[in-house]
């Protein structure tokens, strides 16, 4: 079996396979977003999250410390990551 995964970036945009349309910081929002989708069904289990964060700028990286501090509630949380914004939500450095 084969999965591929269709992406468009903008509302306008046509729709193409993920590997092929994706920018770098747009991969690792979709890994994110897949592992916050996967987390739900599953607790207390470890996430590591080497540098999710790159190719971001600044405000998606907020919103990517904000949503691995909301993974830490309920999982245990290992982040890689040379961006500021990300690193202040971590409870421990």
């Amino acid at each position: 079996d084969a999965v591929e995964f269709g992406f468009a970036a903008h509302g306008g945009s046509d729709l193409l396979p993920l590997n092929k349309s994706a920018s770098g910081g747009e991969l690792s929002r979709v890994m994110l977003a897949l592992e916050v989708v996967l987390a739900a069904s599953t607790e207390g289990t470890t996430m590591v999250f080497d540098e999710v964060d790159a190719g971001v700028g600044g405000r998606a990286a907020v919103q990517i410390g904000r949503r691995l501090a909301r993974l830490a509630r309920t999982h245990q949380v290992i982040v890689v990551t040379h961006l500021p914004q990300v690193a202040a939500y971590a409870h421990a450095h």
